[in-house]
Order: C-alpha cells, then sequence, then structure tokens
C-alpha cells in the first residue's frame, strides 16, 4: 500500500506508530522468515538502532536464575519462534 503511492514503509511505520509517540520505535518484518524490512524512527536510522542488531552472542542469566551463559541472538529467528 505505502510503496504502491511512493511512500517507503519506513515513513507509514513512523507515521501510524511513532510520530504521536505511542511508542519508542516500531519494525516490519516478513512473516515467511522474520527478516525486517522497515523502520522507525526514520531520523538517522534511529530505529534500526532500536530494533536490529546482526546476530551475536551474549551473556545470559542461566534457567538456574544465578549462573551465565552465552547465547547467540538472532532478531529473525526469535521473531519467527
Amino acid at each position: 500500500m505505502a510503496e504502491e503511492e511512493g511512500q517507503s514503509w519506513d515513513a507509514t511505520v513512523e507515521e501510524w506508530l511513532t510520530a504521536e509517540g505511542k511508542c519508542c520505535a516500531a519494525g516490519m518484518a516478513q512473516q515467511a522468515d522474520g527478516a525486517f524490512y522497515a523502520a522507525a524512527p526514520q531520523a538517522d536510522e534511529k530505529g534500526w538502532g532500536y530494533i536490529w542488531k546482526d546476530p551475536h552472542e551474549e551473556t545470559i542469566t542461566a534457567d538456574d536464575g544465578v549462573s551465565e551463559e552465552k547465547m547467540t541472538i538472532n532478531e529473525a529467528a526469535a521473531l519467527l519462534a
């Protein structure tokens, strides 16, 4: 819809969700593979900074609530889970 009218999905997401302060960031991803294709706010690509990181490792608290372990974080895979 938005791209047909010459407007990017980034702009549409910003208009619908972030412009009025209802949320600080928003994005759209494909249902098939979880890949993001739009993010807001658009200025300085701040939306992308909030919603996306390349796959990476982080130290998280383990299920026992005490110990820590490394975990690979993959944004697209997490959306599909």
